[in-house]
């Protein structure tokens, strides 16, 4: 399979998938400890995914279409195989990856250790790499096979096959048209994104190939919202977040995050962070870190403090492991795992 990404990152600069990691790189070593990132709601990818509908239906009358043209020749039924087969791995692939987005960020908008946060985008990013050069692979193989069918068409059966060459040439076009929809689209949800850490919150808009990127202070907001557009945002839990800055810079009015998953909680984390009211952080975080500190009296501000949480996991490995074990509650394991991850105790 070639490496569509590569290819993508060499010829538009504005395509980058790692831009998320790399912001969070760059805030680390600035400094940040903590915040929250922003994308798209795993709604916005299941509704990305009614693409598959039309491009499936299509794709299946070209098939007929293929079979009229090609008369039971077999070159007919390769050109069959290798559509229906584009046509099935096209939505396996588009099914998977919206399954594992929602996976991935299913916690919501949580304020978070900026090294844990950067580790599960890291994930996110390598699962988008897999689905995006699967797709491109699929559409490249699509484009081959439509510039071998119009040429076929035209050179070889000189259109004596008439009004059925004409619309297959026709649907596989509109099929290429609702592909490269359903594309833009998932990497839209994937590469749009938002960053808030304390006194910035940073708008990475993407469409398509190309992006917009936008730093706000903190001190310019005046006011941050959220709505639902109407009954149908509503009801799925998805809505916009509008941040008001102030009128005099001119360039900056309203800045609009959308498709935001329970916006609600996304606001109140927000404004956690650029007003700096950070003392719920470790309740926020993780729960069971919170106790390790309380119980042994960790300064969480303190320059050792990973240090002293790594020599905890060491000297304490056989009763985390019970707690582990013994814990009816999912999210407890989630977070033991997490903070494994996080200060690097286990590879």
């Amino acid at each position: 399979m070639l490496n569509f990404r590569s290819i993508y990152e060499f010829v538009f600069s504005s395509f980058r998938i790692s831009r998320d990691t790399e912001l969070l790189a760059k805030l680390i070593e600035e400094g940040e400890r903590y915040g929250l990132i922003i994308k798209r709601s795993w709604i916005y990818g299941a509704f990305s995914l009614l693409w598959l509908g039309p491009i499936l239906a299509i794709g299946w009358v070209n098939v007929f279409l293929l079979w009229k043209h090609f008369e039971w020749s077999g070159l007919g039924y390769a050109l069959i195989a290798i559509l229906a087969a584009n046509l099935a791995y096209t939505a396996f692939s588009g099914i998977s990856y919206v399954l594992h987005f929602r996976k991935t960020y299913a916690e919501g908008h949580v304020i978070r250790d900026l090294h844990l946060l950067k580790d599960r985008l890291s994930e996110g990013d390598e699962a988008f790499t897999r689905f995006f050069n699967q797709i491109q692979t699929n559409f490249f193989f699509f484009v081959a096979m439509v510039a071998f069918y119009v040429v076929h068409v035209a050179v070889v059966a000189k259109f004596s096959t008439g009004i059925w060459a004409a619309l297959d040439i026709v649907c596989i076009l509109a099929q290429l048209a609702l592909m490269s929809k359903f594309i833009r689209s998932m990497i839209n949800l994937e590469m749009d994104f938002n960053v808030v850490v304390p006194g910035r919150i940073f708008f990475i808009n993407q469409n398509g190939m190309y992006s917009d990127t936008q730093t706000l202070s903190g001190d310019k907001i005046k006011t941050i919202r959220s709505t639902y557009p109407g009954f149908f945002w509503s009801y799925f839990r998805y809505g916009t977040v509008d941040v008001l800055t102030e009128g005099d810079i001119g360039l900056i009015g309203v800045m609009t995050m959308h498709y935001v998953d329970n916006p609600e909680d996304a606001v109140s984390n927000m404004n956690s962070l650029v007003s700096g009211r950070l003392e719920p952080l470790e309740k926020i975080h993780n729960v069971y870190l919170s106790k390790i500190i309380s119980a042994y009296g960790i300064d969480r501000d303190g320059e050792d403090f990973r240090k002293k949480i790594r020599e905890y996991l060491a000297n304490y490995e056989n009763q985390i492991r019970n707690d582990y074990l013994s814990a009816q509650d999912p999210e407890t394991k989630r977070e033991i795992e997490e903070i494994y991850r996080e200060y690097r105790a286990v590879k």
